[in-house]
């Protein structure tokens, strides 16, 4: 039987595709927002406003996990630090944001 192992770092660009995915969701969200304010009138600033904290909050719970996963895995300590630090940052600046 063989056991399958995983490169130290595999988990550390796992995290980064996440991070990536939660930048990417509050990026075009904030570009609909920007851009659509002619298009879409104050209708739509209730829902992006929803979509703002829930990204935000799914996020920075994300970058929560990282880190944590950062404090048990010394092999990619720093790299899942970073990631989950920006995590944390891009969704609670996100919330803070949008509901000041």
């Amino acid at each position: 039987m063989q056991i399958a192992t995983q490169h130290p770092r595999g988990g550390a660009r796992q995290d980064a595709r996440w991070a990536l995915a939660e930048t990417a969701a509050l990026f075009l969200i904030f570009l609909v927002a920007f851009t659509g304010r002619d298009a879409f009138s104050d209708g739509i600033k209730p829902l992006l406003t929803i979509l703002s904290i829930a990204v935000g909050s799914v996020g920075a719970v994300a970058g929560l996990v990282v880190g944590r996963r950062a404090l048990a895995d010394p092999a990619a300590r720093i790299p899942r630090l970073a990631i989950g630090g920006w995590m944390v940052f891009a969704g609670v600046y996100t919330i803070i944001h949008v509901l000041s």
